[in-house]
Parts: structure tokens; C-alpha cells; sequence
């Protein structure tokens, strides 16, 4: 389940870039430092529910559940070709330039210890 889940939120990923809507740098930053933060801690469902306000999930989905629902018609169905592949590449070369991997997945492991430790305290 959760290998679908990435699949689907990396398809748009990989079609955002494919459609020129953003880099492939910009769209790294945008899921890291929006939904990716929250989802650290919890889901789409308890984040949702929060951003329901007094009425929780059912207001969230009853106020803004047609604005989500439009979104989705609007997600694409790239195909990843030989020069989308390369477009995607290049920019994630470009994205880390001359950091070095093994310094990248240490900072990343370093960062989930971190975040799995702070989640043990958490009510959910």
C-alpha cells in the first residue's frame, strides 16, 4: 500500500516536470517543505480532519472535497520517455550539484532517527 501511495504522488511529480510547470528541483522543495512535513507526522486523512476546523473530516469534505475533486481531474498520465528520462536526470543533477551521495543519506538517515524519535512522544 504505501509503495502505491508513492507511486501515485511521484506519477504527478514526474508530470509536473514533464509539463513544465516546475523544475524538477522545485517540485523536490514544494513536497518537502509542504505535505511532506506533515505527512512526517501524520496522515491525509488526521491532516485533513485538522484542517477541518470544528466540523473535522466531514466539514473538510464537504466544504472543500469538490475543490479536491476537480484537482484530480486535472492530474496527468506522463510516459516516461528517453527525453523525459534525460529532462529528469539533468535536473536532479542539477538539483544536487556537487553534494556528495553517501553525505546526502547520511543527512537523510540522520533526519529520520531524529523524526522517529520525536514521533514516540506524539498522542497518534
Amino acid at each position: 500500500m504505501a509503495n502505491r501511495l508513492t507511486s501515485a504522488l511521484y506519477q504527478e511529480a514526474v508530470n509536473i516536470v514533464a509539463e513544465g510547470i516546475a523544475s524538477v528541483e522545485d517540485v523536490d522543495r514544494a513536497i518537502a517543505y509542504g505535505p511532506g512535513m506533515r505527512w512526517g507526522l501524520m496522515g491525509p486523512h488526521l491532516i485533513y480532519h485538522l484542517g477541518g476546523g470544528a466540523g473535522g473530516y466531514r466539514q473538510y469534505l464537504e466544504h472543500l472535497g469538490p475543490t479536491q475533486q476537480t484537482r484530480w481531474a486535472d492530474l496527468g498520465r506522463p510516459t516516461l520517455t528517453d527525453d523525459l528520462i534525460e529532462q529528469l536526470v539533468l535536473g536532479l543533477e542539477q538539483e544536487i550539484k556537487e553534494l556528495d551521495t553517501q553525505e546526502l543519506e547520511d543527512a537523510r538517515d540522520r533526519a529520520l532517527v531524529a523524526l522517529a524519535k520525536l514521533k514516540q512522544g506524539l498522542p497518534f
